[in-house]
């Protein structure tokens, strides 16, 4: 993923699943935009602190303090 000051996102994939780990590390709001060549046919919400839309759109995620997401993503 891009460097991003306040953000700690990855991905992780395995045969036609792909793990998406986003991750705000610090106590201010920020906006995670999914980068273009992350492409997926449907999501799945797995893990997450806050309460979220599990049909949220990942392509550009606010995100709050301190605030963690894992979403599975089959490609």
């Amino acid at each position: 993923m891009e460097d991003h000051d306040s953000i700690f996102a990855y991905t992780r994939t395995l045969a036609n699943e792909r793990l998406l780990v986003i991750n705000n590390l610090y106590e201010k709001e920020t906006v995670f935009e999914l980068p273009q060549h992350i492409q997926y046919r449907s999501k799945q919400l797995l893990i997450n602190n806050y309460p979220v839309d599990p049909d949220m759109d990942i392509s550009n995620v606010q995100l709050r303090p301190y605030e963690s997401i894992v979403f599975k993503l089959f490609i």
